[in-house]
């Protein structure tokens, strides 16, 4: 109904004097119309309104319509142009327009004012031009971008409504819309005359039909008019410049530099030029060949483009094969294509895309193109950047030295602006206070400032001084890298140049080590701190890490005038001190590292300095950010091979790799059975951050550190250190200090748990004590026969001393069982936190580095990342107050708590072997231990110890896992009964296949989707193996491009055939064809006629369709909602007879397939 569409008008060419006699004449024949003005932005119609009016029915609109169209409001001169909103269906305008035609006399029609004159000229040069062209009715829609942003909906429909009249108009985004016209050829004339047309200045539009557009008929007769065109420009201009020796245009032919009158027309030649006795020679040749070869006379930016994107080579690439030659006739460029007849509609459809052709510098600053300009070798640097990326573009100068982007489309000249812009740079140095002094004149600073500088030839240098202000600007342009050098020495040079030096003399030679390391390491925070240079000029002799002699220091300071007195302070304060205290190799995790990186340590720490007179300095790596996962690789493919077995990765399934001469039972698996999660899971089961080798022994020994989600490892043994013992159970609170003295606990405490052929298996040790007994640890491994290792976190305050104390064992352990031929050769540390599994793999990298290990190790793999853990510094006057300072922190450092969490029954039931590779799963991701079922009062309980913030991560997890549990077990029953009610084969050969429960439950789902809305039937992508499901044709695709059919099959359950059907065998019912039988049983005839006796309908005859497919697909349906109404409203009845009126002959069909909607309301 038009009742359901808003009636608006758009009117257009309002004269801005006359608004007001518009607003009343629209309200004198509406009152209750609404009127919505705006503006045009076209220069030429700054003096012209838009109006959108809201009529309120259809009637008023059509009034409206009648009396606006062609009207001249007051004493203006121009007409108004009026049309529906495109908002409106098409049908719905034409039904408006058609009715109103009836109405309106013709001898007083008039349309209104066009929007352009040239426009108008064009079109009917065009429409003459098109006049015998019948094309095939094409759905062509028209693209266009580069539209002004803040241009109006209805100003762009006046300017493309010109060309003809308009199917749909829908605007894109803010510069682009799609436009479809209701004839072809109005579309063929909009792209003619509109494109390239200017709304503001230097500033044109792009029109272009899409590149799918595979018409030959369409792209000959564009192609030919535009040669026709491009070939009278050529003529006329060949007739004024005839005096000029045509030797000159060969010379320059393949030279950059010409301008050209249209930016990006490819035009084409159909037949052979006539006037070239080369190109006819050529032709002659080929034809003998089954080869033609054709002329197309290009634009310059378009032979530029053309070589920039090596078009020949993508010819070759698609396989097409072209000899193509630029040449060039009376200066202008023009492209000879030798090629298979077969590939000419091919070859003309790639170069048609180049009518539009986006030719801009929008985008690029001026910098930049004078940059681009002056050095033409960063300018071939950039295309072929530009090329390497296949960005289809290329940075173009013309013979007045201006740059252009001449670019395929504009999502290609977008990119190509990107990659400009991110390759070149803009930076200024400002020069202000004082430094002005280093002015000459307004445009020239000292020369020593910017004499000699490092690759000067390739940067552009601007000096723009205002005394004024007070300000002097240095701007370099050019690539990034170059600028950021280049900025960086003449700002080191500006800040020399005012630089002044003092000293300070400082006796210390009664100073200890200690202080010395960290006199330098703060001499290095100040420098940095205030970009200055600090030298002692009496070098302190030392000797490793021992001082020999201490003497007499001049500390050299050269800074900037203002710092002076902040760094001279710095100095003194840190003079002051006697007794330095340092404590590194502080992991950022443990209970000390965790408080020193807090931010409430700061406020604290900071009280504590000034409360007794001391400097408390914290140093820590910087966070790691997005962790790139490549690792430096020494002798890479030797530590490939000996490393092999340290990467664990399971192997993706690539489906093109297989052959069809796989076995079918293999094929038949993969069609109908959905993978598990572990074939899903193609990631690789670790990140190696560190491995070291060590080829002292018979067999090479490693250490590696590893990141990743235990429960994904795979090796020989894991340390489970999460069984704890009876005796550290029995309580309610668990201590965070796991040292003993002594190793009889972890012997006393280990268990072995090789539960389950594809479970890792575990060592099971209670942690406290685990360090003092590590070796013990490794005693009984090896007697076990294992080899390779993999350690988890031991405690949560593993700092850089336990683990070098782990790896002295381990390599104490190694020389004690040389002779032996120890089994284990193999650590790999394990930690579920990247910045702690690099802060442990550089520690051991500084131990290598450092020669302090007995062995000698070679690092075979390494992060390129550092993080060396926390280092604090306690500066005080006396040994007591340093001793002092360190007790009042550890009072500050947070304890370890417990927390019992209750959790769904269906978490503490699992069995005893996957609790514990679980509880191994929150150690090492949460750094939580967890306890269940310890005591009778907390039976359906879980006990977590750690700090506050691990224990709220880990109980989330614990509640993610149990609803992900639940949700699983849900979904599990609903397969269950799907699979129990019906099911889906697959056809292979003469034999049909049933899909596993997941697939035939997945295809289900797709099914109902289908039957909801029909025009999902196609689902792309639907299995690992299953590359399309058709569910309208009832097929799948799989990944190799074998098409099997599919059925659905309801199970017969519980659904018998009716008592009163007529039948011989029941297999004649299920599987013979559909019956229409008279009704002879009296029952049933009786309760059909007092069904329609209330609506006077008389009987002439009462037959039974018997269809068991339909009778059977209707009862299932019934149970079905039988069962959901039974759920929220019991005792409804769920089935309803009505009768169903259609035409005679469409009774048979209803019979055999069912009730269509379509049928419905036929009958006469």
């Amino acid at each position: 109904s038009s009742n359901e569409h808003k009636f608006k008008l758009w009117v257009c060419e309002i004269e801005a004097h006359f608004i007001q006699d518009f607003n009343t004449l629209v309200k004198t024949l509406v009152e209750q119309a609404t009127i919505d003005i705006s503006e045009y932005i076209n220069r030429h119609k700054k003096n012209r309104k838009l109006a959108e009016i809201t009529a309120p029915s259809e009637n008023s609109a059509e009034k409206l319509m009648v009396n606006l169209r062609g009207a001249q409001v007051g004493n203006s001169q121009s007409r108004l142009r009026v049309y529906w909103s495109p908002e409106m269906p098409h049908k719905v305008r034409q039904r408006l327009n058609n009715k109103l035609y009836r109405q309106i006399d013709k001898s007083k029609l008039r349309y209104g004012s066009y929007y352009d004159k040239l426009i108008e000229k064009k079109k009917r040069k065009y429409r003459n031009k098109l006049r015998c062209f019948n094309p095939e009715k094409k759905d062509l829609i028209l693209e266009i971008s580069l539209l002004p942003s803040n241009m109006n909906p209805i100003e762009r429909f006046h300017l493309f409504s010109q060309a003809g009249e308009i199917y749909s108009f829908h605007n894109e985004n803010e510069t682009e819309i799609r436009v479809q016209y209701v004839k072809t050829k109005d579309t063929l004339n909009a792209l003619l005359c509109i494109r390239y047309f200017e709304i503001l200045p230097q500033q044109k539009i792009k029109v272009f039909l899409p590149h799918h557009v595979d018409s030959t008929e369409i792209l000959t007769e564009l192609t030919s008019i535009l040669r026709e065109e491009r070939l009278r420009e050529n003529d006329s201009e060949t007739s004024e410049d005839s005096s000029e020796d045509e030797s000159e245009d060969e010379e320059n032919d393949g030279k950059e530099g010409y301008q050209c009158r249209d930016n990006g027309a490819a035009q084409k030649t159909i037949q052979y030029c006539a006037s070239c006795d080369h190109c006819n020679k050529d032709a002659a040749s080929s034809n003998s060949n089954n080869k033609i070869s054709e002329l197309f006379p290009i634009s310059r930016h378009v032979e530029f483009l053309l070589k920039q994107i090596e078009f020949e080579k993508q010819l070759q690439l698609n396989q097409i094969q072209a000899n193509i030659q630029f040449n060039r006739r009376f200066g202008y460029p023009y492209l000879t294509i030798k090629m298979a007849e077969a590939d000419r509609s091919t070859i003309m459809r790639q170069l048609i895309s180049f009518l539009g052709i986006e030719v801009s510098r929008v985008g690029i600053s001026e910098s930049i193109i004078h940059f681009l300009s002056t050095y033409d070798n960063i300018r071939h640097q950039l295309n072929s950047t530009l090329q390497h990326l296949s960005i289809r573009s290329g940075i173009y100068k013309d013979i007045e030295q201006a740059i252009l982007v001449i670019a395929v489309d504009h999502q290609e000249y977008l990119r190509a602006i990107a990659n400009i812009n991110d390759n070149t740079l803009i930076q200024d140095i400002n020069i202000t206070g004082d430094l002005l002094k280093l002015a000459l004149n307004d445009h020239a600073i000292k020369p020593d400032i910017l004499h000699d500088l490092p690759d000067v030839d390739q940067v552009l240098l601007n000096t723009e001084i205002k005394r004024q202000s007070g300000c002097c600007t240095v701007t370099v342009t050019g690539l990034v890298n170059t600028v950021q050098n280049i900025a960086a020495i003449i700002n080191e040079r500006i800040r020399n140049h005012n630089m002044l030096e003092f000293s300070i003399t400082q006796d210390i030679d009664s100073k200890s080590p200690s202080w010395l390391k960290y006199f330098r390491y703060q001499l290095c925070q100040i420098q940095e701190q205030f970009s200055c240079s600090i030298k002692c000029k009496n070098t302190i002799q030392d000797n490793d890490d021992d001082m020999q002699e201490y003497q007499e220091s001049e500390i050299v300071v050269k800074c900037l005038p203002e710092d002076r007195i902040a760094i001279t302070n710095r100095l003194s304060n840190i003079l002051r001190y006697s007794q330095i205290h340092e404590k590194s190799g502080i992991s950022r995790f443990s209970r000390l590292g965790r408080y020193l990186s807090s931010m409430e340590s700061k406020v604290k720490l900071e009280n504590l300095q000034t409360e007794l007179d001391c400097i408390i300095d914290v140093n820590q790596s910087p966070e790691l950010g997005s962790y790139d996962q490549s690792i430096e690789k020494q002798d890479t493919n030797d530590a490939a091979t000996r490393c092999g077995k340290m990467n664990y990765q399971i192997p993706s399934y690539d489906g093109n790799q297989r052959a069809k001469s796989q076995l079918q039972s293999t094929e038949i698996s993969l069609i109908t059975q959905s993978p598990t999660g572990k074939e899903n899971h193609q990631a690789v089961a670790s990140d190696i951050v560190f491995i070291a080798e060590c080829d002292t022994f018979v067999e090479p020994c490693k250490i590696s550190v590893e990141y990743g989600a235990i429960q994904h490892a795979q090796g020989q043994v894991v340390i489970d250190m999460t069984s704890l013992c009876r005796e550290h159970t029995s309580g309610l609170q668990l201590s965070e200090n796991f040292n003993l003295s002594t190793s009889e606990h972890t012997t006393e405490t280990i268990e072995f748990d090789e539960s389950g052929a594809s479970s890792l298996p575990l060592c099971q040790v209670c942690p406290y004590g685990l360090m003092a007994g590590f070796s013990s640890l490794l005693t009984c491994l090896n007697m076990s026969g294992k080899k390779s290792v993999i350690c988890p976190l031991i405690h949560l305050d593993m700092g850089q001393d336990d683990i070098l104390m782990l790896i002295s064992k381990f390599e104490l352990f190694l020389m004690q069982r040389q002779s032996r031929k120890s089994r284990i050769n193999c650590i790999r540390f394990w930690l579920g936190n990247l910045q702690r599994a690099v802060e442990i793999a550089t520690w051991i990298h500084q131990c290598i580095e450092k020669n302090t290990t007995k062995l000698e190790w070679t690092i075979t793999q390494s992060s390129q990342y550092r993080v060396d853990g926390v280092k604090l510094w306690i500066a005080a006057h006396d040994q007591a107050t340093a001793q002092k300072i360190q007790s009042r922190i550890l009072e500050y450092v947070p304890q370890w708590k417990s927390q019992i969490v209750q959790i769904e029954d269906d978490m503490l039931n699992i069995e005893e072997q996957r609790w514990h590779r679980l509880a191994l799963q929150f150690w090492c991701q949460f750094n939580t231990l967890i306890v269940r079922n310890l005591h009778s009062l907390h039976r359906n309980s879980v006990l977590f110890y750690g700090y506050d913030d691990d224990i709220i991560r880990a109980v989330s997890e614990m509640h993610q896992m149990a609803k992900l549990k639940w949700q699983q077990l849900t979904q599990e029953e609903i397969q269950e009964f799907t699979a129990s009610s019906l099911a889906w084969y697959v056809k292979i050969g003469n034999k049909s296949y049933p899909f596993g429960r997941q697939l035939n439950y997945k295809i289900e789902k797709s099914y109902k989707k289908y039957q909801n809305v029909p025009s999902y039937s196609r689902f792309e992508e639907f299995d690992s193996y299953i590359k399309i499901l058709d569910l309208k044709k009832m097929t799948i695709t799989t990944i190799i491009n074998e098409e099997y059919c599919i059925d659905r099959v309801i199970t017969e359950e519980n659904i018998s055939i009716p008592d009163y059907w007529e039948y011989d065998t029941i297999d004649d019912v299920k599987n013979g064809p559909t019956r229409i039988v008279d009704v002879t049983n009296v029952a049933e005839r009786q309760a059909i006629v007092n069904l329609a006796r209330s609506s006077g309908i008389r009987f002439t005859k009462l037959q039974r369709v018997q269809n068991w497919n339909l009778y059977y697909r209707y009862q299932l349906r019934k149970k079905e909602v039988e069962a959901a109404i039974a759920s929220y409203q019991p005792g409804v009845d769920a089935e309803k007879r009505l009768f169903h009126g259609t035409e005679s002959q469409k009774v048979g069909s209803i019979c055999l397939a069912g009730f269509d909607r379509d049928y419905s309301g036929t009958a006469h």
